[in-house]
């Protein structure tokens, strides 16, 4: 790990299509602490399925929080639903430092755009007597300018930049967890799915069921204010999935078939990866993430339908703390910062002063 006095005061930047959210971790000894944290809605139309409509507007509204935090230097996740994922077999006469060359000369191969208007990195998944395994992640060249030029017109540097779904994986899975398993990210305005192995992300999909339906749907159910009802939605142990509140509760019984979409969605992203893993395995486990998860009783709801265990994630599961630390980020809270999170611990390995 990076000597802290050599390490750049990187502040993690998540912008989705209602809301942005920052994280500072500050190293203390061999641990951290939560330095600053926080986040803000974002009026519709300002971001839209990731592309950045509003910029002029988004820039004041980043000017404001750089200023008033002191924030010189971002990383900033990219989102999921703008990107390309690729597992790519590649013969060991391909030397290693000749691997981006060569993705690069067969680019379009892979991706439905123009070379030049694609920006790609890779990771080394594993090799084999005859094979690499790369996968290969992209996003248009337009897509990833938008977020460094919005960044950068507000008054950050941008450090470095990273698919959201890679960053939540580091963010939650353990570092010995050197399974496969999938990662589930219910946010506002629509759910992520992303498939692991061996803490690399093999394969990410996205689905149109945010948490927005879930208030919306609450709010029709039980005739109160979209506010009411985001509300409830946010009481602590407010909405529980079991056999009796879905027969008995008017909230469950509002948000069950929203549930039901995303678990349908989940099955077919198992069958999907089962039959085309080498294996033909099922990941072992399923983590759930996002501000709209924290639903008493879904991780039991899902293991049971899915027959895969899965678990709620722990978004500090990577991050050592001092003895006796809590941060004041609650563990809730905390749900919706994962990518944020993840952002920290890649910043953490790499940036430093040159």
């Amino acid at each position: 790990m990076i000597p802290a006095f050599l390490r750049l005061p990187v502040c993690a930047l998540d912008i989705s299509d209602r809301s942005y959210k920052y994280l500072l971790l500050k190293s203390r000894g061999n641990a951290f602490v939560v330095s600053d944290f926080g986040e803000g809605n974002l009026p519709a139309g300002i971001v839209e399925n990731g592309e950045i409509y509003q910029r002029d507007t988004l820039i004041t509204i980043l000017r404001d929080l750089f200023v008033q935090k002191k924030i010189q230097f971002v990383s900033i996740s990219l989102p999921e639903e703008k990107g390309f994922l690729k597992s790519i077999k590649m013969p060991t006469s391909v030397r290693a430092n000749e691997v981006g060359s060569s993705l690069a000369l067969q680019i379009e191969e892979h991706v439905p755009l123009p070379a030049a208007e694609v920006a790609f990195d890779y990771t080394l998944g594993g090799a084999d007597d005859d094979h690499f395994d790369i996968v290969l992640r992209a996003f248009p060249r337009s897509i990833l300018d938008s977020y460094l030029d919005i960044a950068a017109k507000a008054g950050a540097l941008p450090v470095f930049v990273e698919p959201e779904l890679d960053a939540m994986v580091r963010a939650v899975v353990p570092y010995s967890y050197a399974g496969t398993g999938m990662l589930i990210d219910w946010g506002a305005t629509r759910a992520s799915f992303a498939v692991f192995y061996r803490n690399v992300v093999r394969f990410a999909a996205t689905a149109p069921v945010g948490g927005a339906l879930v208030t919306a749907a609450i709010a029709k159910q039980m005739n109160v204010s979209a506010e009411e009802a985001d509300r409830l939605k946010k009481t602590k142990g407010r909405l529980v999935v079991t056999q009796e509140s879905m027969n008995n509760d008017k909230a469950t019984q509002a948000i069950m078939p929203l549930i039901n979409a995303i678990l349908e969605e989940t099955k077919r992203y198992l069958l999907y990866w089962q039959s085309h893993s080498e294996n033909n395995s099922l990941p072992e486990r399923i983590y759930l993430a996002g501000g709209d998860v924290n639903i008493r009783g879904l991780p039991e709801y899902f293991s049971a339908e899915l027959g895969v265990s899965t678990i709620f994630a722990n978004p500090w599961e990577n991050i050592s703390f001092p003895p006796f630390y809590l941060p004041e980020l609650s563990w809730k809270d905390s749900l919706r910062f994962i990518s944020t999170i993840g952002l920290c611990l890649q910043s953490a390995e790499e940036c430093q002063f040159l």
